[in-house]
């Protein structure tokens, strides 16, 4: 899925990708959590001063058992 949305020329100037894996062996609670705590590191080590509007307007992706998820 990833590859595809790269390769999407109506993309590449609007959206940056970035994968999130996991252990699908742990219980979802967990690996959400771990999902949070990567996303906040990652805007304080690109926006220490908290000044830059874009990433409050992160897309979030999923994909999960064979199902899509979605929440902007």
């Amino acid at each position: 899925m990833l590859n595809e949305l790269q390769n999407d020329r109506r993309l590449w100037g609007r959206y940056q990708f970035w994968a999130f894996t996991y252990n699908t062996g742990n219980p979802i609670l967990y690996s959400g959590g771990l999902l949070t705590e990567g996303l906040r590191e990652l805007v304080r080590g690109l926006d220490p001063e908290g000044k830059d509007p874009a990433l409050k307007q992160m897309v979030i992706i999923g994909h999960s058992q064979g199902a899509l998820i979605a929440r902007g």
